[in-house]
């Protein structure tokens, strides 16, 4: 890729937003992986705050409230959708970017699944990002 094309891919702050989906009580205790999700989902948020960031939280109906770890930390929360459906509806409108090891699901074969979709589908994926985030 030429520098060019790189500069391309760089996030501006005035265009971005953290959108965290579906991090509820009863979905966590079903996932993969959960203290890591949430752990790393923390990060996502306090890295969205101090880079004054908008943040949306989502929650499904009848699964109880966003994690208590996470929702402490932001208010207030409005219910949307699941991240598969956010993030391939978002690409209609805008250029999407999924952090992959801030996702989970009841099984890592589903998640691997859904990621492929939405790599598939025209969203980036970072992968390990975390780790670099300090």
């Amino acid at each position: 890729m030429k520098p060019m094309e790189y500069s391309k891919m760089l996030l501006k702050r005035g265009d971005c937003a953290l959108v965290v989906i579906d991090v509820q009580e009863r979905l966590v205790q079903a996932m993969q992986e959960r203290e890591s999700l949430v752990g790393n989902v923390i990060k996502l948020v306090k890295f969205a705050q101090l880079s004054h960031l908008p943040i949306v939280i989502t929650e499904q109906q009848k699964l109880g409230p966003t994690v208590p770890e996470i929702s402490s930390l932001i208010s207030p929360l409005r219910p949307i959708s699941a991240y598969l459906q956010t993030a391939i509806h978002g690409l209609a409108t805008h250029h999407v970017h999924v952090v992959a090891d801030a996702i989970s699901s009841r099984s890592l074969h589903n998640r691997d699944i859904a990621l492929g979709r939405m790599e598939q589908a025209g969203t980036d994926l970072f992968k390990d990002v975390l780790p670099l985030v300090k």
